[in-house]
């Protein structure tokens, strides 16, 4: 067996791929290979990447008010032992807190609106107003994921995404992936 085929007969073809998925493949093809491919779990904790997944879990609570609930919800998965100066059980409140208050009633541009009732099961789903969705990039497998809510435009009424984002590095990495968009006949064709 050639040193490039070694572990193949682990690997499992995907029916989808999600953007962790590629971005896996992107930092390290290696790395997707044995975690997406082989299902091989990893002992590695990623305190920031644990931080957001608790911060999603808790803000339905924060937009209703209910910082209390939201608490409990992030405090759920959330380890004493990941802390530090940027990710703690303190600065996840303030966050709450002040979610509320630019968000309450009057104060936001966008207005959350409950998930579609037929929205499909989603394995990694993280709160009450996540919508999981397909697209299809002309691949065999569709792109798959969830936005984090639907919500009305407070002026127009228009539909748009709304994707929370604890990262502290929002201008370098995040804005400029809003610019990498699939061709609009893409998102005609509806296959999945």
């Amino acid at each position: 067996m050639s040193e490039q085929t070694v572990g193949m007969e682990h690997y499992t073809p995907k029916k989808w791929i999600s953007v962790s998925a590629i971005n896996n493949f992107c930092r390290c093809p290696r790395y997707y290979f044995y975690c997406q491919g082989c299902s091989l779990d990893t002992k590695l904790v990623s305190a920031p990447m644990t931080f957001g997944g608790c911060v999603h879990k808790a803000l339905p609570f924060a937009f209703k008010g209910e910082i209390t609930n939201a608490m409990a919800a992030f405090c759920s998965d959330w380890s004493e032992d990941l802390q530090d100066d940027k990710r703690n059980v303190m600065r996840a409140k303030a966050m709450f807190e002040n979610f509320y208050e630019t968000h309450k009633e009057g104060r936001s541009i966008y207005i959350p609106m409950e998930p579609p009732k037929n929205r499909a099961e989603a394995v990694e789903h993280n709160g009450e107003f996540e919508v999981p969705f397909a697209v299809d990039v002309e691949l065999d497998i569709p792109l798959v994921g969830l936005v984090d809510c639907l919500a009305k435009h407070r002026d127009t009424g228009a539909t748009c995404v709304v994707e929370f984002k604890t990262s502290s590095q929002l201008g370098g990495i995040i804005s400029p992936s809003f610019n990498l968009r699939p061709r609009n006949e893409t998102f005609n064709r509806r296959r999945y």
